[in-house]
C-alpha cells in the first residue's frame, strides 16, 4: 500500500456516524435537561404560589374570627352600660347588688372574660374585683381608645401565670359616670393561634400595633407579653384592613417564611400566618433529587455507549494508520538510502517501480508498471550491453542476488549512477518474474572521484609546499613521507628521514613530553610550540600543525612545521621592552605590580612580610635642567645599577622620572626594611661621577609593608608612595613608614581639592590688600594683592591651608588668573578714588609662570581695563625663575613689553645664580619675612640684609622689606637705606574698602 493510498483509508475510516452521535445525545441530552428543568421550576413555582394563597387564607379567616370575637366581647361589656344607665334612670335607689348581679350574669356567660368590674372615673372599682386605682392611668389615655364609641385596651399583664388583656369601656353620664372593665383571657386567643396548621416550622402570630406579642402558636411562653416596636409587621400593616404577602426571615426565631399579614379592621392589631419555605418545599426537594439521579444516570450511559464506541474506534483508526506508517516509513527510508525496489514481468514485458525506484530512473510516479522498452531507453547508452548482460545473468536457483553498476539519463539530461541488485523469483501462483533494489550511488562516485582529486592535490602541495611536512605513524613515530621542504630546512636526505623517528629531531630532553603529545594530541589551532634539532646540532623553535590521516593503511599524523625562531625572538624583545624601562632596563611600574602579586601570593602561603620602599631622587630635576638630559639619563642608569646591587632577592623598578621602587620578600636571611632603607641612603647618597663631574643626590625614601599596610600590589605601591610623600615633606633625611594617617590626609586633601573646585565656581574667594609705604616718609607707594577664602561655614580660611594644594592640584592656575583680573580691576577702582598712581603687586606662582598663559592673560588685562605701565607689579620667587633661567629670561622679557613691574619675593631663602641675576630683567627685590624678625638684634639677620641691599644699589634695583612689625625694625631699614616698607606695623591686609579708608588718613 502507497502512502496516499493509506492516508486515504484512514481518512475513510474516520468516525462521522460517531460524530453524528455525539451530536444527536448532546442535543437530547440538553432537551432533557431543559424539560426537566422546566418541569421542576414550574412545580416549585406551584408550590411556592400554593403557600401564599394557604397562608392569605388563613390569616384572613383567621382575623375574621377574631374580630368577630372582640366584637361579641364589645357588645357583652355595652349591654352591662346599658343595663347600668336603664337601672340609674328607672330605680335611682338601687343597691349595688343590683349592679353586681347584671355584672355577674355578664361574666358567666362569656369564659373568655375574668373581672368584670365596675369602676369610677380614678379607677376604684364599685362592684366586686380589682380596680384600676394606683395603676398608671393608662385607662385615661385617649390612644388607648379604639374607635369614636370609647373602647379602650390596655397593655397585657399576667395574673397567677395567665395573661389577660385589659378592655374599658365608659358608662353613660346619666349612669354617673365611670367605667365598665373586662379582662381577656389571651389563652382563647392563643388557643386559635395554635389550631392552625401551618406546618412544623410555620407561625402565626398577633400582635398590637405598639409591638406588643398577645398571642403565637409556637414559643409563645418565651414571646407573648414581650414588645417589639421595631416588628416589619408595624412597618407595613399599621392602616385598618391592610393586608399582603411577602417572604422574609422572622426577625424573632430566624426561619424564613412566606408570610401573610392583615390588620383587624376595628381594632389595633395585626394577625401574620408564615408557612416556613422548607416546609413548603420539603415535598419537592426529594423529587429534584429523584430527577437529577435519573437525568445523571442517563447522561453517563451515554457517555460510556460513546466512550465504547470510540475506543472502537480508536482501535480500527489505529491499525490503518499503523499499516499506512509502516508503508509511508519504508518510502521513507527507501528515499532517505535512495533505494528503490523493482519486479520485471518478462512474459508481459513490464517493470514496477517502487515510487524511490521511479524518481531514481526520472520516471513520473503516477502508480502506472513501465514498460521495459522504456526502462532499457531510461539506461544511458554506453552501459545498455552491460545491463543486457547483467539481467542475463538472472537464475530462479540463484544462491546470490546479481550486481551491477550503470548510469541512467533523465529526461532533462541529468545523469544518474546507480547500483542494481536482483535475482530470479517464483510467485505463489507459479509465474516467473525477475525482483530487486536500485540504489542510487551518483553522490559516492562524485564523492570518490572528488577524493581522487582533492588526493592528487594534496600530493602536489605536499611535495611543493615551501613549510616542511611529514607524515609519521602514531603507533611506532616512524616517519613515512617527508618533503623536499623538511630535507632543506633539517639537513637530513629523504633516505635518512624515512629511517628516523620523532624522538631524533627532539632534544632529548623533550622525549617524555614528545610520547605524551602522540598520545594525546592538543586540538589547539594555533598550532603548538616545540623545539627542534637539526642535523648540525642547531635547535629552531617551530609551531606544530597536526592532523590524524589514515596513510598507506596506518593510523598516521599529518605535521607542519613553521619556524618561528626569529618571530619568537622579536616577540620575546618586544615583551621585554612592554615591561622594562627603556633607560635602565629596569621593570617598568606593571612589570613591578606583576611581580609584586607574586610575591605577595608566595607570602601570605608562607606568613612572611613583603617590603616595598617608594624612591624619589632630590636635586634630580636641578640636574637635568641645568646640565640637560643627557647627563641626566646617565645619571639614572647609575642610580638602577646601585639599586640593583643592595642584595638579592631584592628586585628593583623604574616607576617614571626619577621615581623607582624596591620589593622584596623578608624570608630567612633577608634585610628588614630599614636596613634596606639604610643602604638605599647610604648608596645613593654617595656622588655619581659623570662626565668627569660629581653628582649629589639625597633620596626621599618612603616604606610600606605586607600585610599590614596592603594587601594587595597597587594598595602596598600606592601606599608606600604616600609615605615617600611624606619623607619629601620632612625633608630627605629620614626613611618614612606609611601611616593610616597618611592615606587619610591624602583623602582629605582630595576633598579640599573638590571644595575649592566648587568655591572657584561659586564665587567664595575675595581681595584683602595690605598697603606698602616709602620707607622714608611713610607715603603710600603700593598695594599687594592678597586671596583669601571666605568658606560659607568656617569664615575665612588661612591661606597655608589652601594655597598649598591649589598649587599641588593645578588649581592655582584659574585662581590666579582671578586674582589678576581682580587686581586689574580694583585699580580702576584705585584710580576713581584719587590714586591712580598706587601700584597694585600680585604673587605669580611657580605653575601659574609654567603655564604658558600668564603673558597672554596679562596682555587681555591691561587691555581690557587700560592699565598704564607701572601699576601692576607680578611677585615671583627665586625658585620659578632659577629653575629654568633662559626660559623665565625671555617670559619675564615679554611681560616688561607691556609696562609690567617685576620683583623676586622671598629674595634670599633660595638659589640664586649672580651670573642669571644681573640678566633678570626685574624692578625690585623684596627680602624675606625671616630676615627682618629682630634684624636690628640679630647680627646673621641684619649680614644677610645688608648685602641684598648692597647687591640691589649695583644691579639698580629697589628693596622692599616685608614683614615690619617695630619701630626699631623701620628705623634699622630706613638707616641702611630700604627703599619701601610692608608690615603689621603700617598697615594689616584688610578689604578694599578699609583699604580706601585708611589711606584717606595720614600715616604718623
Amino acid at each position: 500500500m502507497t502512502p496516499r493510498r493509506a492516508a486515504a483509508a484512514a481518512r475513510l475510516t474516520h468516525p462521522a456516524s460517531l460524530q453524528g452521535l455525539l451530536a444527536y445525545g448532546f442535543a437530547l441530552s440538553l432537551l432533557l435537561a431543559s424539560a426537566l428543568g422546566f418541569v421542576l421550576w414550574r412545580d416549585y413555582q406551584g408550590k411556592l404560589e400554593a403557600a401564599e394563597k394557604q397562608s392569605a387564607a388563613l390569616s384572613q379567616g383567621t382575623a375574621a374570627l377574631i374580630g368577630f370575637q372582640l366584637r361579641n366581647l364589645d357588645r357583652a361589656m355595652r349591654g352591662i352600660a346599658a343595663d347600668v344607665s336603664h337601672v340609674a334612670a328607672t330605680a335611682p335607689g338601687a343597691g349595688p347588688e343590683v349592679v353586681q348581679a347584671l355584672v355577674q350574669g355578664v361574666d358567666d356567660r362569656h369564659d373568655e372574660l375574668v373581672d368584670v368590674v365596675l369602676l369610677d372615673d380614678q379607677g376604684r372599682a364599685l362592684t366586686r374585683g380589682p380596680g384600676l386605682a394606683g395603676q398608671t392611668g393608662w385607662f385615661q389615655d385617649p390612644s388607648r381608645q379604639v374607635g369614636s364609641d370609647g373602647l379602650r385596651l390596655g397593655p397585657p399583664h399576667r395574673v397567677a401565670g395567665e395573661w389577660r388583656l385589659p378592655l374599658l369601656r365608659p358608662l353613660p353620664p346619666e349612669a354617673g359616670g365611670g367605667w365598665v372593665m373586662a379582662e381577656l383571657r389571651l389563652s382563647a386567643l392563643q388557643s386559635l393561634m395554635e389550631s392552625l396548621e401551618v406546618g412544623p416550622a410555620g407561625v402565626a402570630v398577633l400582635i398590637q400595633h405598639d409591638g406588643t406579642v398577645l398571642a403565637r402558636s409556637r414559643d409563645a411562653d418565651r414571646y407573648v407579653g414581650q414588645r417589639y416596636p421595631e416588628h416589619p409587621l408595624l412597618r407595613e400593616a399599621l392602616a385598618p384592613g391592610s393586608h399582603g404577602v411577602s417572604e422574609e426571615t422572622s426577625v424573632l426565631d430566624g426561619v424564613h417564611r412566606i408570610r401573610s399579614f392583615r390588620a383587624l379592621g376595628d381594632y389595633p392589631m395585626v394577625l401574620a400566618v408564615g408557612l416556613a419555605r422548607d416546609d413548603v418545599l420539603a415535598s419537592w426537594r426529594p423529587f429534584v433529587a429523584v430527577a437529577v439521579l435519573a437525568c445523571a444516570m442517563y447522561v453517563l450511559g451515554w457517555l460510556y455507549l460513546v466512550r465504547t464506541l470510540s475506543a472502537a474506534n480508536q482501535r480500527q483508526r489505529a491499525l490503518l494508520e499503523d499499516n499506512a506508517r509502516s508503508a509511508a516509513q519504508l518510502h521513507e527510508a527507501q528515499r532517505i538510502a535512495s533505494v528503490g525496489s523493482w519486479s520485471l514481468d518478462r512474459e508481459r514485458l513490464r517493470v514496477e517501480y517502487s515510487p524511490e525506484a521511479k524518481r531514481i530512473h526520472g520516471f513520473p510516479d503516477d502508480g502506472q508498471p513501465v514498460s521495459m522498452d522504456a526502462g532499457f531507453k531510461a539506461v544511458h547508452p554506453d552501459d545498455l550491453a552491460k545491463v543486457e548482460a547483467w539481467l542475463a545473468r538472472f537464475r530462479e536457483d540463484a544462491l546470490e542476488p546479481v550486481e551491477s553498476e550503470f548510469r541512467l539519463v533523465h529526461p532533462d539530461g541529468k545523469v544518474r549512477v546507480v547500483r542494481a541488485r536482483g535475482t530470479r523469483v517464483r510467485d505463489e501462483d507459479g509465474r516467473v518474474r525477475d525482483a530487486g533494489t536500485v540504489l542510487d550511488i551518483t553522490e559516492r562516485a562524485r564523492a570518490e572521484q572528488a577524493q581522487a582529486a582533492a588526493e592528487r592535490q594534496y600530493r602536489f602541495m605536499f611535495d611543493r609546499n615551501p613549510l616542511p611536512f611529514w607524515v609519521y605513524r602514531r603507533d611506532t613515530m616512524q616517519f613515512v613521507a617527508v618533503n623536499d621542504a623538511a630535507v632543506e630546512n633539517y639537513g637530513y636526505s629523504r633516505e635518512e628521514f624515512l629511517g628516523m623517528t620523532l624522538l631524533d629531531i627532539r632534544p632529548e630532553a623533550d622525549a617524555e613530553a614528545l610520547k605524551h603529545a602522540v598520545r594525546n594530541p592538543a586540538s589547539d589551532p594555533g598550532g603548538q610550540l616545540w623545539r627542534h634539532l637539526r642535523k648540525d646540532g642547531s635547535l629552531i623553535d617551530v609551531r606544530i600543525y597536526a592532523a590524524d590521516i589514515d596513510f598507506q593503511g596506518h593510523a598516521c599524523r599529518l605535521v607542519l612545521a613553521e619556524d618561528v625562531t626569529d618571530r619568537l625572538r622579536v616577540q620575546q624583545q618586544i615583551a621585554h621592552r612592554a615591561n622594562h624601562d627603556g633607560l635602565t632596563d629596569l621593570p617598568n611600574r606593571s612589570a613591578m605590580l606583576a611581580r609584586l602579586d607574586t610575591l605577595l601570593r608566595e607570602a601570605a602561603d608562607q606568613q612572611q612580610p613583603v617590603h616595598v620602599i617608594y624612591i624619589d631622587l632630590h636635586q634630580f630635576k636641578l640636574i637635568n635642567d641645568s646640565l640637560g638630559h643627557g647627563v641626566g639619563d646617565e645619571v639614572l642608569k647609575v642610580v638602577a645599577l646601585r639599586l640593583q646591587a643592595l642584595g638579592p632577592g631584592i628586585e628593583a623598578a623604574r616607576l617614571g622620572g626619577d621615581e623607582f621602587a624596591l620589593a622584596w620578600r623578608q624570608d630567612a636571611g633577608q634585610p628588614t626594611a630599614d636596613e634596606v632603607a639604610a643602604r638605599v641612603q647610604a648608596t645613593l647618597s654617595e656622588p655619581v661621577d659623570v662626565l668627569d663631574t660629581l653628582h649629589y643626590l639625597s633620596p626621599s625614601v618612603g616604606i610600606a609593608s605586607f600585610p599590614a599596610d596592603g594587601a594587595d600590589a597597587e594598595r602596598l605601591l600606592r601606599n608606600a608612595g604616600l609615605a615617600n610623600h611624606e619623607a619629601k615633606r620632612r625633608g630627605p633625611a629620614h626613611p618614612v613608614h606609611f601611616v593610616a594617617a597618611f592615606e587619610r590626609a591624602v583623602n582629605e586633601r582630595l576633598q579640599l581639592v573638590s571644595r575649592l573646585h566648587e568655591a572657584i565656581e561659586r564665587g567664595e574667594f575675595e581681595l584683602h590688600f595690605q598697603a606698602q609705604y616709602f620707607a622714608s616718609g611713610r607715603e603710600p607707594v603700593g598695594l599687594e594683592a592678597l586671596v583669601r577664602w571666605r568658606h560659607p561655614e568656617r569664615g575665612l580660611v588661612p591661606p597655608n591651608e589652601f594655597i598649598p594644594v591649589c598649587e599641588d592640584s593645578g588649581l592655582i592656575v584659574p585662581l590666579g588668573r582671578w586674582v589678576l583680573r581682580e587686581a586689574a580691576r580694583h585699580h580702576r577702582l584705585l584710580a576713581d578714588a584719587g590714586w591712580s598712581g598706587l601700584t597694585i603687586a600680585v604673587n605669580v606662582s611657580a605653575v601659574q609662570f609654567q603655564s604658558g598663559e600668564l603673558v597672554s592673560d596679562v596682555e587681555a588685562l591691561m587691555q581690557e581695563f587700560q592699565l598704564p605701565p607701572g601699576v601692576l607689579e607680578l611677585e615671583l620667587t627665586e625658585s620659578i625663575v632659577m629653575d629654568s633661567p633662559e626660559a623665565a629670561i625671555e617670559v619675564l622679557e615679554q611681560l616688561r613689553q607691556f609696562g609690567v613691574l617685576l620683583s623676586i619675593d622671598d629674595f634670599g631663602t633660595g638659589y640664586s645664580s649672580m651670573a642669571y641675576l644681573h640678566r633678570l630683567p626685574v624692578d625690585k627685590l623684596k627680602i624675606d619675612r625671616s630676615f627682618i624678625t629682630d634684624v636690628e638684634n640679630d647680627s646673621h639677620n641684619a649680614a644677610i640684609c645688608e648685602s641684598v641691599l648692597a647687591l640691589a644699589r649695583s644691579f639698580g634695583l629697589k628693596v622692599i622689606a616685608e614683614g615690619v612689625e617695630t619701630q626699631s625694625q623701620l628705623d634699622w631699614l630706613r638707616q641702611r637705606g630700604c627703599d619701601e616698607i610692608q608690615g603689621f606695623l603700617l598697615a594689616r591686609p584688610l578689604p578694599f574698602a578699609q583699604v580706601l579708608e585708611n589711606l584717606r588718613r595720614p600715616q604718623r
